[in-house]
């Protein structure tokens, strides 16, 4: 068994982050503003060193088959590439798509990325970043 959870990114120097949230009409999970601390109330926190922009799952979902994480995210932007294309060339921003799976002991430890997502993926200039851990 395995838990995962995937999210799109846009990020660079400055965007207007509440005029995007408006265009594409979804609530992104995590904002961050250039030299803004990432955890506003630990002082302690870093300072953003770029702008961004996340949607995507929140929490970890089991799941047995990765793809189905892969496809929901791909269904929630298809519409929405018009918009995520226009403002990385307006805003000269750069896109990736996540993957965070926490396998067990007992569980087949990989997983595969379908044509849908790659072409999404390239169709928006998005390059791919997982974060895989062992239970």
């Amino acid at each position: 068994m395995q838990k995962m959870r995937v999210y799109f990114d846009i990020y660079g120097e400055e965007f207007p982050l509440e005029a995007f949230t408006k265009d594409m009409r979804i609530s992104p999970i995590r904002t961050t503003k250039k030299g803004k601390r990432f955890l506003q109330e630990r002082e302690e926190a870093p300072l953003a060193r770029e702008t961004s922009w996340e949607y995507g799952m929140e929490e970890m979902t089991v799941t047995v088959d990765p793809e189905i994480q892969f496809n929901w995210l791909v269904d929630q932007l298809t519409e929405k590439i018009e918009i995520i294309n226009s403002y990385r060339k307006q805003y000269n921003l750069s896109c990736k798509l996540v993957a965070v799976i926490e396998y067990t002991n007992e569980s087949n430890r990989g997983f595969a990325l379908n044509k849908r997502f790659i072409s999404f993926a390239n169709v928006i200039g998005a390059w791919f970043d997982s974060d895989i851990y062992i239970e």
